[in-house]
């Protein structure tokens, strides 16, 4: 089996300890954090200069959301999504659900969970992508 290579992620929350145990994380799990943000808009601007494989996405922070980070890139510049929150409310999940989110955790998470949500995020979106590609051809 051919070895996986690592993922290049930008990780988005708007608490710095947040942040830096993420990094932590996922650098653990042998991936690659090419940048951080505080807030939507730094999500954004941080996706489009870096280009990652992957975003983690507070659901909650001041300012732009992180759903609306989400609907905004899937509209803009589509890539595997996965929220972060400390808030399970159906209303939530259904958003996400909506804006294509390919994954969903409740904090505080683990490494033992991060692990398979990246996976299964990038997965998901390479099958939707293929889908996609499919029907349009």
């Amino acid at each position: 089996m051919p070895e996986k290579r690592p993922v290049r992620i930008v990780i988005a929350d708007d608490e710095g300890v947040i942040r830096m145990g993420l990094t932590a994380m996922v650098r653990a799990l042998g991936h690659r954090v090419v940048a951080t943000a505080r807030d939507g808009a730094e999500a954004i601007e941080k996706v489009q200069e870096f280009h990652p494989d992957l975003l983690l996405l507070d659901i909650k922070m001041p300012g732009m959301d992180g759903l609306t980070v989400a609907e905004h890139l899937a509209e803009h510049a589509p890539l595997p999504v996965v929220m972060l929150t400390a808030f399970s409310e159906h209303a939530l999940v259904e958003r996400a659900v909506n804006a294509l989110v390919m994954g969903y955790l409740v904090k505080p998470v683990d490494e033992s969970k991060l692990s398979p949500m990246i996976d299964v995020a990038i997965a998901r979106f390479a099958d939707r992508a293929a889908i996609a590609d499919a029907t349009t051809a």
